[in-house]
């Protein structure tokens, strides 16, 4: 989205300046902000101060510890779902990855569907769980192979 920009010029008028697009507009708010605080590191940490005495329940809930937010604790949810403990190797016939597996559930009905290396749960997300896609892809490789 466009927004356009007004400033004043040197006799107090307003005139109308550049369209900036949004991510445009929170670059330069970005850039001012990190400007600001390198110029007032005294002033910055006097906020943040006030900001902790005068708000404890956001600093309690950014303190917090959440048991699902480990990834041994994820592991253990995920077997716990499936019945079956992670294994070493990706669940995926044919790929064979070892290293980091990953819990692989379905984001519309939240069901566990087994354990996945990086790259093929990664894959499954790129193409939102459709099917139909994966076949038209495994179709296109095999014409071009």
């Amino acid at each position: 989205m466009l927004a356009l920009t007004r400033s004043r010029n040197a006799q107090g008028q307003f005139v109308d300046g550049k369209l900036f697009t949004d991510d445009e507009k929170r670059e330069k708010n970005r850039f001012r902000q990190a400007k600001w605080n390198a110029a007032n590191p005294e002033r910055k940490q006097a906020i943040a101060a006030r900001d902790r005495a005068n708000h404890p329940d956001r600093l309690a809930f950014h303190n917090r510890k959440d048991p699902y937010r480990s990834r041994r604790s994820r592991r253990r949810v995920g077997a716990r779902q499936l019945g079956r403990p992670c294994p070493e190797v990706c669940e995926i016939p044919g790929c064979g990855n070892v290293g980091k597996i990953h819990f692989d559930h379905c984001h519309k009905t939240g069901k566990a569907r087994g354990w996945l290396c990086f790259n093929c749960n990664a894959a499954l997300g790129h193409v939102k769980d459709r099917s139909a896609v994966l076949r038209s892809l495994a179709d296109y490789l095999d014409a071009h192979a």
